[in-house]
């Protein structure tokens, strides 16, 4: 006897709902995002972050943003005493440390948590 194994399903099997972790009850929804400006010299980033950016993808960062500004921001956390700690953008930020002042505003999307 074949088995027939459904190929869409109105919801995940139940073992799907096992793997989340047992504080999770759908509270993501509470995060926001807060246009903010924040200085280059408060941003903290992540220490254990896999990605490098080479010389080349550097100045090419540094470039476009001379050229265009910056088009894309970044997303930090909330402040911690007077410190923010980076989620995303760390090649930008790394590439503009080279080039400006800490003193030096950026656009950031700030979470509430």
């Amino acid at each position: 006897m074949t088995k027939t194994i459904p190929i869409f399903l109105d919801k995940p099997p139940k073992s799907l709902y096992s793997t989340r972790p047992k504080w999770y009850n759908g509270a993501m929804t509470d995060l926001t995002w807060t246009p903010v400006k924040i200085r280059l010299g408060q941003i903290v980033p992540w220490s254990d972050n896999p990605r490098m950016s080479t010389k080349v993808q550097a100045q090419r960062l540094i470039k476009s943003e001379r050229e265009l500004g910056q088009i894309q921001t970044v997303a930090v956390s909330p402040f911690d005493e007077g410190k923010v700690y980076l989620y995303d953008g760390h090649q930008r930020v790394s590439a503009w440390l080279i080039v400006k002042d800490p003193s030096f505003e950026v656009m950031a999307l700030q979470s509430n948590r």
